[in-house]
């Protein structure tokens, strides 16, 4: 657990460790914790993914997840083909300079704007 975290805050995934007091400056004062866990990715490479568990609930039976109201947080799905063809359609533009990443962001914006 602590090298797939310490490689996490590696790659700027994650920051810390930050003490308790540190995190109440960090955070001007409450703050609320997940816990973090490994899922067996590859049994036979024994490697292992780190997951943020946002969903656990605490003692109180409150989560982070329980907190939001997804109404707020509208999610849209959209086929692999739509996401092919609009990639297909940007390859032929001219914008050499346009990441992958940047093209995905775009279309999420694309299909969550326009009705």
């Amino acid at each position: 657990m602590t090298e797939c975290i310490a490689a996490e805050v590696a790659l700027g995934h994650m920051s810390g460790p930050f003490t308790h007091e540190e995190m109440h400056l960090i955070f001007g004062g409450h703050f609320r914790t997940i816990p973090v866990g490994l899922v067996e990715k590859d049994p036979i490479k024994g490697t292992f993914c780190l997951i943020q568990h946002f969903s656990k609930a605490d003692k109180l039976g409150v989560s982070v997840n329980s907190q939001l109201d997804s109404d707020n947080f509208p999610t849209h799905w959209h086929s692999a083909y739509t996401m092919a063809d609009y990639l297909s359609f940007m390859s032929c533009l001219p914008f050499p300079h346009f990441t992958m990443h940047m093209l995905s962001v775009l279309f999420y914006f694309i299909l969550s704007v326009v009705p």
